[in-house]
């Protein structure tokens, strides 16, 4: 059984009158170059309003009436309607309206233009200022229209409010989700999620990896000699990741693999000018899920990786001769190293390692 929706675009009659008006106008008038927008904050294929339904909507319009020349279909996908200096598309949809591309943009609605009241204004304004008029099809809106800036901002004004609630709606279940014990993020390097009974399974192939930067930087290897490691450990087991010094800090300053889970390192303010990502210092409260899954290390062990990091110690610079509690600190490093039980490399790594010091 195949279920068809047919999607109407009321208000694009209005605009595609406005240009073939124009057209009418005079005898060979151009037709009016127009560009659309379109985003979807989601990544999910199946959703009614999808970029590509979007996108293929405005191309069959504008392209069936001669009042509008199609220039380009601009388009984000994934992004946040909130802050638009993330949205690569609609910047370089902007960019083109200054350099005199087209006259015209047709867009689904407000929300999906801006959510934030003052960057809708602001750039309609900025595309007045470049000859550059807007049709936001659901709420029949044209910045043609002397009275539309009026109407718009309480528009952006509803998108924002309506946008603020979902986030807050989103805090809410998060905070319900900690106080229960699960936490609302996926789990990362070195971990599946598994749906049934909502826990964190260890990935054993993974896990090795885990456990060889933290055993590396226990022994003393620095930041630059682990990450060669653990990259040739990921091209042995046929892995895709590619570590950096960034992401291997990350790692090694992640309590999760401790089998414990800290929320809300970070938390997200609402401003004029947008969406903001903040580092958690006190500011929203935290829950601390002692033994919410299995560990991957011991504590002692990431405390101690922790020490290194702090002490700079892993640095590929750091400076000789140690401090004594430097060498003290390293030789506890030395003796917790042995619990983590290294292993003889299997077959496959150790054939792969001498294939790679033949290449040498």
């Amino acid at each position: 059984m195949n279920i068809t929706k047919t999607i109407t675009c009321q208000g694009c009659d209005t605009a595609a009158k406005t240009a073939e008006t124009a057209q009418a106008a005079g005898a060979g008038a151009e037709s009016v170059p127009t560009a659309a927008y379109c985003r979807v904050s989601t990544d999910a294929d199946m959703q009614d309003g999808s970029f590509e339904m979007q996108k293929r909507h405005f191309e069959n319009y504008i392209s069936a009436h001669p009042g509008m020349t199609l220039v380009e279909v601009y388009g984000d996908q994934g992004r946040s309607g909130r802050c638009i200096e993330k949205r690569e598309e609609f910047q370089r949809m902007m960019r083109d309206a200054g350099a005199g591309k087209f006259k015209r943009i047709l867009t689904k609605s407000v929300s999906r233009f801006a959510r934030n009241m003052g960057d809708c204004v602001r750039c309609i304004r900025k595309l007045q200022e470049y000859g550059v008029s807007v049709y936001f099809e659901r709420e029949a809106l044209d910045t043609v229209d002397e009275k539309s800036e009026l109407i718009l901002s309480i528009m952006a004004t509803i998108a924002e409010e309506e946008s603020r609630s979902i986030a807050e709606n989103l805090a809410w279940t998060r905070k319900k989700r900690y106080a229960q014990g699960r936490p609302w993020e996926h789990p990362g390097y070195g971990y599946r999620y598994v749906k049934e009974d909502n826990t964190w399974r260890v990935e054993r192939e993974e896990a090795k990896v885990v456990k060889a930067a933290f055993r590396l930087a226990l022994e003393g290897k620095n930041y630059t000699e682990i990450v060669a490691e653990l990259n040739r450990m990921e091209e042995c087991r046929g892995g895709s990741r590619r570590w950096s010094r960034n992401t291997l800090r990350y790692l090694l300053k992640n309590i999760c693999y401790t089998g414990d889970y800290m929320t809300n390192k970070t938390y997200t303010t609402f401003t004029e000018q947008g969406r903001r990502v903040r580092k958690n210092s006190g500011q929203v409260e935290q829950f601390f899920i002692e033994g919410h899954h299995e560990g991957i290390v011991s504590r002692e062990i990431f405390e101690l990786a922790g020490e290194l990091i702090g002490r700079k110690l892993l640095c590929t610079g750091k400076k000789m001769p140690l401090e004594e509690t430097d060498r003290l600190l390293l030789e506890r490093c030395r003796k917790a190293v042995r619990q983590l039980n290294d292993r003889r490399p299997s077959a496959e790594e150790s054939l792969c390692r001498a294939e790679q010091e033949e290449e040498k």
